[in-house]
């Protein structure tokens, strides 16, 4: 199985259902973290074994999220932080040299404090640019630059989960 195919459909999931499945959330950039460090760091092994790896870190993920929310939330606001900065840089043509991890970790800490103090609208965000940066990366559109792809996609993620989360909002306010 390609890790193309599961970053569109993690993608996907996340774009359109990240708040509701925050746990499945946490679980996909578990797999997409542990998927670019192995292809990165362990390209000597197969891809099953990369495949492997990057499953049992998008489980601990998933168990995390379950049972500690509020830290499940700060790794994944960091993670998808860090990941963002990671992207960012070489779409703004930026040449940080060595101090490419000190952005990438100030951006995780950055979506870590922002996931904490706005869990609800942090998750919508953090999804939906996370699962919108997913799918642009994996399906290249002819005559279509990708950061144009990312912009509308998490747009569009962030519409369609907004519009999941007024009916609670309205519920909740009425009782």
């Amino acid at each position: 199985m390609h890790i193309n195919l599961f970053r569109v459909v993690g993608g996907a999931i996340l774009l359109l259902f990240g708040r509701r499945l925050f746990w499945l959330f946490v679980a996909i950039l578990g797999f997409v973290a542990a998927a670019d460090f192995a292809a990165k760091y362990l390209n000597g092994q197969t891809q099953m074994v990369q495949f492997i790896i990057a499953s049992i870190a998008g489980l601990i993920g998933a168990v995390l999220a379950i049972f500690l929310q509020k830290l499940a939330i700060a790794i994944a606001g960091f993670l998808a932080g860090a990941y963002a900065v990671t992207l960012l840089i070489p779409a703004l043509h930026m040449h940080p040299g060595n101090l490419a991890w000190l952005l990438s970790v100030v951006g995780g800490i950055i979506g870590a404090v922002f996931g904490v103090a706005i869990f609800d609208w942090a998750l919508i965000i953090l999804s939906s640019f996370t699962g919108a940066m997913l799918i642009a990366q994996s399906v290249p559109i002819a005559g279509v630059s990708e950061n144009v792809v990312l912009l509308v996609l998490f747009v569009i993620g962030i519409a369609i989960q907004a519009s999941f989360h007024r009916p609670a909002q309205r519920s909740a306010e009425k009782t």
